[in-house]
Protein backbone atom coordinates (compact mmCIF):
# COMPACT_ATOMS: atom_id res chain seq x y z
CA UNK A 1 0.00 0.00 0.00
CA UNK A 2 2.98 2.25 0.05
CA UNK A 3 2.94 2.96 3.74
CA UNK A 4 6.26 2.61 5.81
CA UNK A 5 7.15 3.23 9.54
CA UNK A 6 9.16 5.98 10.59
CA UNK A 7 10.71 5.95 14.19
CA UNK A 8 10.43 9.09 16.01
CA UNK A 9 13.43 11.30 17.07
CA UNK A 10 13.87 13.26 19.55
CA UNK A 11 12.89 16.12 17.58
CA UNK A 12 10.27 15.29 16.74
CA UNK A 13 9.60 14.74 20.88
CA UNK A 14 10.34 18.05 21.07
CA UNK A 15 8.31 19.65 18.21
CA UNK A 16 5.64 17.06 19.41
CA UNK A 17 5.33 18.88 22.60
CA UNK A 18 5.83 22.07 21.60
CA UNK A 19 2.59 21.87 19.42
CA UNK A 20 0.84 20.14 22.09
CA UNK A 21 1.62 23.20 24.37
CA UNK A 22 0.92 25.55 21.84
CA UNK A 23 -2.95 24.29 20.86
CA UNK A 24 -3.30 24.02 24.97
CA UNK A 25 -3.11 27.43 25.01
CA UNK A 26 -4.98 28.07 22.22
CA UNK A 27 -7.62 26.24 23.89
CA UNK A 28 -7.89 28.18 26.78
CA UNK A 29 -8.48 31.24 24.95
CA UNK A 30 -11.26 29.59 22.40
CA UNK A 31 -12.49 26.72 24.83
CA UNK A 32 -11.80 24.57 21.51
CA UNK A 33 -9.68 21.46 21.25
CA UNK A 34 -6.16 20.27 21.87
CA UNK A 35 -3.62 17.97 20.21
CA UNK A 36 -3.29 14.52 21.75
CA UNK A 37 0.21 13.10 21.76
CA UNK A 38 -0.41 10.66 19.04
CA UNK A 39 -1.48 14.31 16.73
CA UNK A 40 1.67 16.28 18.01
CA UNK A 41 3.63 12.95 16.71
CA UNK A 42 2.53 12.65 14.05
CA UNK A 43 2.30 16.31 12.46
CA UNK A 44 5.95 16.43 14.23
CA UNK A 45 6.97 13.68 12.07
CA UNK A 46 5.54 14.96 8.77
CA UNK A 47 7.41 17.98 9.68
CA UNK A 48 10.67 16.48 9.58
CA UNK A 49 10.09 14.56 6.59
CA UNK A 50 8.42 17.21 4.69
CA UNK A 51 5.24 15.45 4.23
CA UNK A 52 1.68 16.97 4.39
CA UNK A 53 -0.76 15.20 6.93
CA UNK A 54 -4.33 13.89 6.22
CA UNK A 55 -6.75 12.99 8.78
CA UNK A 56 -10.37 13.27 10.28
CA UNK A 57 -9.82 15.96 12.81
CA UNK A 58 -10.86 19.42 11.93
CA UNK A 59 -9.02 21.02 14.44
CA UNK A 60 -5.45 20.02 12.89
CA UNK A 61 -6.88 22.92 10.35
CA UNK A 62 -6.24 25.87 13.14
CA UNK A 63 -2.59 24.27 14.19
CA UNK A 64 0.50 26.41 13.19
CA UNK A 65 2.22 23.50 10.88
CA UNK A 66 5.27 24.33 8.31
CA UNK A 67 2.80 21.01 6.11
CA UNK A 68 0.05 21.06 4.30
CA UNK A 69 -3.06 19.28 5.88
CA UNK A 70 -5.71 17.97 4.39
CA UNK A 71 -9.12 16.90 5.68
CA UNK A 72 -11.17 13.41 4.76
CA UNK A 73 -13.77 16.01 4.09
CA UNK A 74 -11.43 17.96 1.41
CA UNK A 75 -10.35 14.67 -0.01
CA UNK A 76 -13.98 13.41 -0.50
CA UNK A 77 -14.88 16.18 -2.57
CA UNK A 78 -12.75 16.02 -5.58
Amino acid sequence: MGASIEPLTDVDTIRAGELIYLSRIASLKTGGKSLSLGDGLCIATAERLGLPVVGGDEHWKSVKMSIKFKSFKELGKR
